[in-house]
């Protein structure tokens, strides 16, 4: 069924207005220093200019004037004589503003052929800004070291000939000097939670760019006769159908029974940060009780412990101790901020001694004494790691729904690779992840780094040894590979004729960054899988039906994605209904309804995921001194991917 949907691109007009072209010439008239220095030359670089005029227009309160290109625009003509401050001291220089000949005048601001949003870039100052964005509200609170910032962002957008203006939101956690706060793992305080999420919420999007809009035209736009309209550009939507789910039933256990050889699955609990010892005992009891739903006997072998771990050889003689107590599983409970020394630690536990693990924020489980009651979906998070990594499988899509499509799933892969910048190594960290079942349920992953951007040798290597891991663990190479790609378009066809002579390619370029926002024309959150065709923004000569984007609703962020997807080359010659179904089917793996879903396929979430946790790992490595520490990152992740069949 097509449905009408409204974005975030919006209409404007420019009505008759009187606009002065002032040519500006800006002098330094003499150096505040010894007088053998002084001397009197013409300011000719942009930069400074636009820095002296930034300068004199603040000092004289010059409001409705904006600088652009060596040129003072107003909406009357401009006496210099009128104005006091016409010498500006700045970074030790004294510079004369003077005007060159007689004011041009212009119509309106559209004759200027100047971008809008140019225009309000040089408009808005600077302590009306927040990292390039516009600031619309700063949140104070008493007695906090935490402001929130509202602030929002305009681009130009062209479709079929025509200009719009996308404004964009940003909510941002900053210290009180509004440095931006990576607020993931800090506690914080009730008011402050609700607040940041209310704002940052799908529901509130439409409302709060509507309010910037009606403030960008008061305060900036509308002096110059220019509106940003209420209107936005419309188009039209379908919806795609869920794919169906094993078992129907919802009031089924959500999980079937791990495969493991035996009944009880021994674990104990290590924290890296001290804890209260009663909140830390009825969190292992609802732990086990939650775990017994999804076909899980856990027995706790003793009683949980602090470790402080200072360097490495404390973390493998704490390790070597417990491997030899005969644990199957271990909870690693993390202070409010990851340290260096966790993904370390995980690493060891899991690729070296053998025993698998899953992390928990101490914080949220042990301080928080209604956290169970209002956060279950994020407790069930909790288990459902535990349970795949365990080797049980969630509910999957049915088996027959894959028959739709034109490929066999016994003898198709479907491969997720994605990176991680970290600024602080300035690494690109690489991961590439590969299904191994026809369900695709089961998957292996390998990461490694590279100083380079798109490091495609990097990439080909890594490739390589992925397949090679494959082939062993499959017994025979794939007919059919499918590739979401993060951001980068990676050609792998020579790297793949190297193990086959006979296959087919499809690969699809996904990006969850994607600048467009949509919205029900009534006004009404969307329904998980609307999906939009891209074509309204290519030339009618040249129309792409396999570039689209799908919008998810993420029920536990209070947020809506709009991902798009491109698809690069499709050798399997897959109809544009069966590519967009296949994306979004993949959305859903691990997850109860299709009210909580993905907002990417699953083998890229993974790749994503696997991506940030080497570097990680590797600043770990990087803190305890280990030598070749970027030869530690590669890390294979079958053993704990065991889903059953």
């Amino acid at each position: 069924m097509a449905m009408k949907v409204k974005t975030n691109y919006f209409y404007f007009e420019y009505s008759p207005c009187d606009i002065y072209e002032h040519n500006i010439k800006i002098i330094y008239k003499k150096l505040i220093g010894p007088p053998q220095l002084n001397s009197n030359f013409t300011v000719d670089k942009q930069d400074d200019k636009s820095k002296v005029m930034r300068e004199f227009l603040q000092i004289n309160s010059l409001n409705d004037c904006f600088y652009h290109n060596g040129f003072l625009y107003s909406t009357k003509v401009m006496n210099l004589i009128e104005i006091q401050n016409k010498n500006i001291s700045i970074d030790g220089m004294v510079c004369e503003i003077t005007l060159n000949d007689f004011p041009r005048k212009y119509s309106s601001l559209y004759e200027l052929r100047i971008s809008l949003d140019e225009i309000i870039k040089n408009l808005v100052p600077k302590s009306a800004k927040h990292s390039g964005s516009m600031i619309l509200e700063k949140i104070a609170f008493q007695n906090a070291s935490f402001v929130i910032l509202l602030t929002f962002s305009l681009t130009m957008i062209e479709i079929n000939h025509e200009q719009f203006v996308k404004i964009s939101r940003q909510v941002n956690l900053c210290d009180n000097n509004l440095r931006k706060i990576n607020s993931k793992h800090i506690e914080l305080p009730q008011l402050i939670q609700i607040i940041n999420t209310d704002l940052s919420s799908y529901e509130n999007e439409f409302q709060l760019i509507n309010e910037f809009r009606q403030h960008i035209n008061q305060k900036y736009l509308n002096k110059f006769r220019v509106n940003i309209l209420p209107k936005t550009f419309e188009t039209m939507s379908k919806l795609l159908r869920s794919p169906e789910m094993i078992p129907k039933n919802i009031n089924e256990p959500f999980f079937l029974k791990h495969n493991r050889d035996k009944d009880v699955i021994n674990f104990f609990t290590i924290s890296l940060t001290p804890f209260d010892g009663e909140k830390m005992k009825k969190f292992e009891a609802t732990f086990i009780e939650q775990a017994k739903l999804c076909g899980m006997n856990f027995r706790k072998l003793q009683h949980a412990k602090y470790v402080e771990i200072i360097d490495s050889s404390e973390i493998d003689s704490i390790f070597n101790h417990i491997h030899m107590q005969n644990i199957d599983f271990i909870l690693l409970g993390l202070p409010n901020e990851k340290n260096d020394y966790f993904e370390v630690s995980k690493y060891l536990i899991s690729c070296k001694h053998g025993i698998v693990t899953q992390s928990f924020l101490c914080y949220a489980f042990l301080n928080d004494e209604e956290y169970f009651e209002h956060r279950k979906d994020k407790y069930k998070s909790l288990i459902v790691k535990c349970c795949l990594k365990l080797g049980g499988r969630p509910n999957i899509i049915a088996p027959r729904y894959w028959t739709n499509f034109p490929f066999e799933t016994k003898r198709t892969m479907i491969i997720g690779i994605s990176y991680f910048y970290d600024q602080i190594t300035r690494k690109y960290f690489y991961s590439i992840v590969v299904s191994l079942d026809e369900n695709f349920c089961k998957y292996i992953s390998i990461e490694d780094a590279s100083k380079n951007r798109n490091d495609k040798q990097l990439l080909k290597k890594m490739f390589r040894e992925i397949m090679i891991d494959y082939c062993d663990k499959k017994i025979g190479y794939p007919k059919n590979i499918i590739i979401f790609n993060h951001q980068n378009y990676l050609n792998l066809k020579s790297t793949i004729k190297s193990f086959l002579n006979d296959f087919n390619l499809t690969n699809i370029l996904v990006d969850n960054y994607f600048p467009i926002h949509i919205l029900n024309a009534n006004d009404e959150r969307l329904p998980n899988g609307t999906i939009v065709d891209l074509d309204f923004q290519q030339s009618l000569l040249n129309r792409n039906h396999k570039e689209f984007m799908i919008f998810i609703y993420l029920s536990a962020m209070k947020s809506g994605k709009t991902t798009k997807y491109t698809v690069v080359v499709d050798d399997l010659k897959m109809s544009a209904e069966s590519i967009k179904n296949l994306c979004y089917a993949l959305c859903h793996f691990y997850f109860d309804s299709d009210q909580n879903i993905n907002d990417l396929p699953y083998p890229l979430r993974l790749a994503e995921s696997f991506s940030k946790r080497a570097a990680k790992r590797y600043a770990g490595y990087e803190s305890l001194r280990v030598d070749n520490s970027t030869g530690r990152i590669p890390r294979n992740f079958s053993h704990i991917f065991q889903n059953s069949n």
